[in-house]
């Protein structure tokens, strides 16, 4: 399971990233997840989080997408990929 933060930034320079992506940690990295039943995921927000630099405010006003990738196998084993946006 991953996790990417999708927005704009403009550099100091004035330069325009109209898409700029940055990982966001939740914890599963190289881990299995049985999806059978719900599960809890969350991501928290330390000094490595692309939201550290934040304020509630700041949240609230920001302009971003939080894309979740997930990836699995079918019970017949072949490969499938679902994306969410949040």
């Amino acid at each position: 399971m991953d996790a990417l933060l999708v927005r704009r930034r403009v550099t100091q320079e004035g330069e325009i990233i109209p898409l700029e992506t940055e990982n966001v940690d939740l914890g599963f990295a190289n881990t299995r997840l049985l999806l059978s039943w719900p599960v809890i995921i969350e991501h928290k927000i330390n000094e490595k989080s692309p939201f550290w630099k934040l304020c509630r405010n700041d949240l609230e006003r920001e302009n971003f997408e939080l894309l979740i990738i997930l990836e699995g196998l079918t019970f017949v084993f072949h490969p499938k990929r679902k994306q969410t946006f949040i």
